[in-house]
């Protein structure tokens, strides 16, 4: 999501600020990850993603005790993977902040049309 997109639908500066400053840190809890487990180029196994899905709660902790962001940067950081039929996690949870539904669909979509993995190709970014 850039500024122009904010500005087009009538987000205040402000707002488009906090945006901004949630994509950048929803997933900052993947710095206190093993690398190898961030970059894999295969499939990873249960017990690695099981690992890989503790950022999101890493991610919420390190901004609420190191920061004074707007406590929805942290909330986004928490729900990001969410989903609002309760399949995703840390939660399984239906209620997901708005600013949470956003960033994990440009999270989501993102990886899926400009990055290449051994095991799926990307569509858009060529």
């Amino acid at each position: 999501m850039s500024a122009r997109h904010c500005f087009f639908h009538d987000f205040s500066q402000p707002e488009t600020s906090r945006l901004a400053l949630c994509a950048l840190l929803h997933d900052v809890g993947t710095s206190k990850l093993d690398r190898n487990l961030i970059e894999a180029d295969n499939r990873l196994t249960d017990q690695q993603f099981q690992t890989f899905t503790t950022h999101s709660e890493i991610g919420h902790d390190m901004i609420i005790l190191n920061t004074e962001f707007d406590i929805s940067v942290a909330t986004v950081a928490h729900e990001h993977h969410e989903r609002i039929d309760g399949s995703g996690y840390p939660n399984h949870t239906t209620k997901i902040s708005p600013d949470s539904q956003l960033i994990g669909l440009i999270d989501s979509y993102e990886p899926l049309t400009c990055r290449d993995k051994n095991f799926r190709k990307a569509n858009l970014c060529r």
